[in-house]
């Protein structure tokens, strides 16, 4: 089982970092992990970097451009990975329960069935999509996973947290794009569907700060204002 490595993104967020690699660690004991940090300047995520025992891959400076950014990371990510497959996971998710030789031997006969194939998702679906994905997709003849059987829209076809088969990647010349609406268009075309694990083994943690350029979005300050706003309520309407 030493045909996957962990790509772990991070920018800024050390305790869910620590979590997220914890999770790894605790579930996954025989991948391969390596850390992509988008130069963390905080400093509790700085001394989680420095403890760590796993590589820890940083943007390169030298190079003429703008530096970083997630679909950078993966792009290095997946150009220096040297197992068969790769599992692009960012700091705010986690390795929900063990994962062994029967969840990688699936996904291998998930891959080999379509050699077109090249994204596997192994993510907890969000609510805020359960209902249209369970509408448009069906349970696999065979193998413990959902397709869709008949027209493949972008986001069927790649998701930024998924498997990847790396040699079908750079096979077909692949390039991430710069967002993920982007790289699921460019996927269309190259590849077939993107099977969602029946039992699915990675999950996003609740209410965690959002980055964009490296900077937090309005839409999540907002998002953390009205949350807190909803708890103080519950608390005064408890009280």
């Amino acid at each position: 089982m030493d045909d996957l490595t962990v790509a772990v993104f991070s920018y800024n967020r050390g305790e869910y970092l620590e979590n997220c690699l914890q999770s790894v660690w605790r579930n996954m004991p025989w991948a391969r992990v390596c850390v992509y940090d988008d130069d963390s300047d905080d400093p509790s995520t700085v001394r989680v970097l420095k403890d760590l025992d796993v590589p820890v891959c940083r943007p390169d400076k030298t190079t003429p451009g703008r530096h970083g950014g997630l679909y950078r990371n993966m792009q290095r990510a997946l150009d220096e990975a040297e197992t068969r497959w790769i599992l692009f996971l960012q700091e705010d998710m986690q390795i929900v329960r063990p994962v062994g030789r029967a969840e990688m031997q699936l996904v291998q006969a998930l891959f080999d069935e379509i050699p077109a194939r090249a994204f596997v998702c192994p993510v907890f679906m969000k609510s805020i999509r359960a209902g249209r994905h369970r509408r448009r997709m069906v349970a696999h003849d065979n193998l413990r996973a959902y397709v869709r059987p008949a027209k493949r829209p972008a986001g069927s076809v790649y998701s930024d947290v998924a498997i990847a088969d790396v040699g079908r990647l750079r096979a077909a010349g692949w390039r991430f794009a710069p967002s993920e609406s982007e790289s699921a268009t460019a996927a269309q075309r190259l590849f077939a569907d993107m099977p969602y694990l029946a039992d699915p083994f990675a999950f996003y943690c609740p209410e965690v700060p959002v980055f964009r350029n490296r900077g937090q979005s309005l839409a999540a300050q907002l998002s953390r204002l009205v949350r807190a706003g909803q708890r103080i309520s519950a608390v005064i309407q408890f009280s």
